[in-house]
């Protein structure tokens, strides 16, 4: 069995399975404190009027899909009380979602059970390191 995780003073690294951590290329590896994280691109709000589907553009094209944090007030007072991270889809049937999340390289677009005045917060972070 390989050695799979590596925890020093200054470093946490762990490789993909059958990999062992001490000699795996950075190729090989499922995490490592040595990578740099995404950083916050853009936040903001919506606030919906109808049913309809809500596309927020981001102003470039991501070379990798940027992780996008999505939560929806669905009460009141405002209490945002669901998150949604990167393509989320929720359905009670296979062949209509009644909610979704969809996460483009210049675009994310959702679409749900909405009433107006309805809110939601996002948060878009990049991961072209």
């Amino acid at each position: 069995m390989a050695n799979r995780v590596l925890l020093t003073a200054g470093a946490l690294k762990v490789s993909k399975p059958g990999f062992n951590v001490m000699t795996a290329a950075d190729a090989d590896l499922i995490f490592s404190s040595d990578f740099s994280q995404g950083s916050l691109f853009s936040r903001g709000s919506l606030t919906f009027s109808s049913n309809t589907v809500k596309t927020v553009n981001y102003g470039k094209t991501f070379v990798n899909m940027p992780m996008i944090m999505f939560n929806v007030n669905r009460g009141t007072p405002m209490v945002y009380n669901e998150i949604y991270i990167n393509d989320f889809i929720l359905s009670a049937s296979p062949t209509a979602a009644s909610a979704w999340l969809r996460v483009g390289s210049s675009s994310f677009s959702y679409h749900g059970p909405l009433v107006d005045g309805m809110a939601a917060k996002y948060i878009i972070w990049d991961l072209d390191l």
